[in-house]
């Protein structure tokens, strides 16, 4: 599992890392549930950069980033990727 989270502002009533906190969550429970990986999360991504706080990257960069990331594991023998 590779948890996808944006470092992003929701407002003072939320953390900075909700989103990453959500994800990481879901795949380490998915991941325990199913018997696989949870990788530590992909923090920066394309998240609207409309308020402060908000990282925003390039959704050009962000595929090639994620593609990079899987194709690591694949070639290290990962026969399935979440």
């Amino acid at each position: 599992m590779v948890p996808i989270g944006s470092v992003e502002c929701h407002g003072v009533h939320l953390l900075i890392d909700t989103d990453i906190l959500i994800a990481t969550f879901v795949a380490d429970r998915l991941a325990k549930r199913n018997d696989w990986l949870s990788l530590p999360p992909i923090t920066y991504t394309i998240a609207a950069p409309i308020r402060p706080g908000n990282v925003y990257v390039p959704s050009e960069t962000f595929r090639d980033h994620l593609k990079s990331i899987l194709t690591h594991f694949i070639s290290f023998g990962q026969k399935e990727l979440s």
